[in-house]
């Protein structure tokens, strides 16, 4: 005979410790490949009805993310040489698709990218500007370019810092992934 949560629930006591019971599966979002010694944990503290109340209730919203745009200085944002140096030089022609400076897939990661002496760097692919949660973005009548501050190293993730250009040169410092910006001054 399968056992389904419900079955468990009304005996009032737990099972076998070491084994989850016949027919009963994990599920929901707390559910896990690694979350089975959790599950076990609280067996032992609280018994199944905890357990598969527990399983039933919801995940609690992912914390809201706000973008704000700060003007240089703002926020106690440093802006350093290196990304003034960055701001530059993907200014130049030769860094944009074509020129003698791009590369079309930076290290087969699948995504383009740019030369600055001996680094290399990701950077040139469209920021596509999405609102928040809060609906806050850049200016909506300019298209932008989003570029790495720091060179990719191989094999290793990339940082969060990141240059954010327009159409129109206006030129954002993000140090946080796209959480805020910092509009450069010219």
């Amino acid at each position: 005979m399968r056992r389904e949560p419900s079955d468990i629930e009304g005996q009032g006591q737990s099972r076998s410790i070491g084994r989850p019971s016949p027919g009963v599966r994990a599920a929901g979002p707390r559910a896990s490949p690694g979350g089975r010694a959790e599950l076990l944990v609280l067996q032992r503290a609280a018994g199944n009805r905890a357990v598969v109340r527990g399983l039933a209730e919801p995940a609690a919203a992912p914390p809201v993310v706000q973008l704000t745009l700060f003007h240089e200085g703002g926020k106690g944002v440093v802006v350093t040489e290196r990304v003034r140096g960055i701001v530059r030089w993907v200014r130049k022609a030769s860094v944009q698709p074509g020129g003698s400076r791009h590369i079309a897939n930076i290290q087969n990661r699948g995504f383009p990218g740019f030369r600055r002496g001996k680094a290399e760097h990701a950077g040139g692919r469209p920021y596509d500007n999405n609102p928040q949660p809060d609906r806050h973005r850049l200016p909506l009548d300019q298209t932008y370019q989003e570029w790495d501050v720091n060179p990719v190293a191989p094999g290793a993730a990339r940082d969060a810092e990141r240059v954010v250009t327009s159409n129109t040169g206006v030129a954002y410092y993000s140090n946080d992934h796209y959480r805020n910006f910092t509009r450069l001054r010219d």
